[in-house]
């Protein structure tokens, strides 16, 4: 079965659209075992997107209240 051009210009778009969105990924890191603020696991989700990573390297329980 022959691969038609189209199908290979298709599959370039496709893996350079998702290698820039792998390349927008960050990694946010949760430094404070606190229920919301700066550093907080609160924080992290609030403004994390698709494809981010949350690190957490705060030391202790992280009690989320409500």
């Amino acid at each position: 079965m022959k691969i038609s051009a189209k199908f290979l210009i298709l599959f370039a778009i496709l893996s350079t659209v998702a290698a820039e969105q792998t390349a927008l990924a960050k990694t946010i890191a949760v430094t404070s075992t606190a229920d919301n603020g700066p550093g907080s696991l609160r924080q992290a989700l609030a403004t994390a997107a698709n494809g981010d990573k949350i690190n957490i390297v705060a030391n202790g329980t992280i009690a989320l209240t409500s």
